[in-house]
């Protein structure tokens, strides 16, 4: 990997538009498409994308020039499953790299800087998903201290994605245990 010092990588301004953040997603997706994986909002508008942000999300993006090549967001939301129980979460989505431009690095600034702005937030875990085949983000996500969770399948549509969370504290559960509700979940969705 070349890192390319000429991207900039900030939290969006208002001038940015979200349908350049469309743009980006549905590139990317388009190149996904042809490995056999889906990401679950590149058919969103700009303004649904703004929409889905709501108030406690944060979109960063990568810039070169005027140009928008990468996005990464995150959500604080709180909800009950087994493995947020309540507490405060932050949800990572939105992450995507303009086919040609993703051998210059800019996935890892992105990923650096929400890591940080969301370190800043002292949250209690962190969770993403991501298609169940795109083993390259399960990969980096792993070794960034994520664990598999959740296997799932995506509402209307045929393909499968895995939830990975980390907690940055602590995790509060036995490894044996979160494998157990992995394989348990996978099981599950393999036999509907």
């Amino acid at each position: 990997m070349v890192m390319d010092y000429s991207i900039t990588v900030m939290e969006k301004p208002e001038w940015v538009s979200w349908d350049s953040i469309h743009d980006v997603l549905w590139a990317a997706h388009q190149q996904n498409i042809r490995k056999g994986m889906t990401m679950r909002n590149p058919y969103l508008t700009g303004e649904e994308l703004k929409k889905l942000m709501g108030d406690s999300g944060h979109c960063f993006v990568a810039m070169e020039e005027d140009k928008v090549i990468g996005s990464a967001a995150f959500v604080i939301q709180r909800y009950n499953k087994w493995y947020t129980k309540g507490k405060k979460t932050a949800y990572l989505f939105l992450g995507a790299i303009r086919p040609e431009d993703q051998v210059k690095g800019v996935y890892s600034r992105l990923k650096e800087i929400r890591q940080q702005f969301i370190d800043k937030l002292h949250v209690d875990v962190i969770e993403m998903e991501t298609a169940e085949q795109n083993h390259h983000i399960q990969d980096i996500m792993l070794k960034d201290g994520f664990k598999y969770i959740s296997f799932r399948k995506a509402k209307k549509s045929d393909f499968n994605y895995v939830v990975l969370v980390k907690w940055p504290d602590k995790c509060p559960y036995p490894d044996w245990y979160i494998k157990l509700r992995f394989l348990y979940s996978k099981i599950k969705t393999k036999l509907r």
